[in-house]
């Protein structure tokens, strides 16, 4: 009942993010197509952008473009709106409980509050799954479109980072709405908070700063890498999979510590 009730609540938010990186992945399928056709108008553009945004991005200068070279920049812009899609379910559903009185829905059958936690964050894990798998599936059906050849293992592993990523910032987000209870106070702060991470995953990978690579999480799934690699760096992996579980404890035991 209570997975219902919070998958239920958080479908419109996760309707409208996933929209939102199908408009970017359209648009930027069909960037990839104009700069196809005219090679020497996006060469122009590029070498005009800033050497380190060129470095951290991964862009190369020379011409000698795969899709999947132009895909893997694209997806650094995927992966912002996938951050803040996560930490936003994430806030709002802990948020909304202390807003609509869902507490006391919640309360009305016999229930303990760490299986309360539990099944809300399982809710949001399922939206997010469900948003990958079909954000996978339209970047198939666009790839055949423009006749790119599909490639099942890179996309694999880039749209498991997509999802890998959003796990840990949905964590996030839940863990900062228990301790704020506005709105307003959450929004903007965490949209420069995710833009100042993505600025220091530019910065690490433009100037090979080796500590910044592990204190952010957008530096874990390296999507550059896994396109050259066809693999992940499975150090972030286990960074990854100790942050989850740390942070899922910590917040399990936090909810379960409030008063009633």
């Amino acid at each position: 009942m209570i997975f219902k009730f919070d998958l239920k609540r958080s479908l419109k938010t996760s309707v409208i993010f996933t929209a939102i990186m199908f408009i970017i992945l359209v648009l930027g399928l069909i960037a990839y197509k104009c700069a196809f056709y005219k090679q020497d108008n996006f060469l122009s553009f590029i070498n005009n952008l800033p050497s380190f945004v060129i470095k951290g991005l991964g862009i190369k200068t020379d011409g000698n473009y795969s899709f999947y070279d132009f895909y893997a920049i694209l997806v650094n812009f995927i992966l912002i709106i996938a951050a803040l899609f996560a930490s936003f379910i994430g806030f709002f559903c802990i948020l909304k409980d202390k807003k609509d009185d869902a507490d006391a829905f919640y309360f009305k059958k016999p229930i303990n509050k760490v299986s309360i936690i539990k099944q809300k964050i399982l809710a949001c894990i399922v939206l997010l799954l469900a948003s990958t798998l079909i954000y996978h599936i339209v970047a198939f059906i666009f790839i055949i479109i423009i006749k790119e050849k599909y490639n099942f293992k890179i996309m694999f592993y880039i749209d498991s980072s997509i999802f890998l990523l959003e796990l840990v910032f949905l964590l996030f987000g839940a863990l900062i709405g228990l301790f704020i209870n506005k709105k307003r106070s959450f929004i903007a702060p965490s949209i420069i908070t995710i833009f100042i991470f993505e600025f220091i995953n530019i910065l690490s990978q433009a100037f090979n700063i080796t500590f910044l690579k592990y204190i952010n999480p957008f530096s874990y799934f390296n999507v550059l890498d896994i396109v050259k690699t066809q693999k992940y760096q499975y150090r972030f992996i286990v960074i990854t999979t100790f942050l989850v579980l740390f942070l899922s404890n910590f917040i399990i035991g936090v909810y379960n510590s409030e008063e009633e």
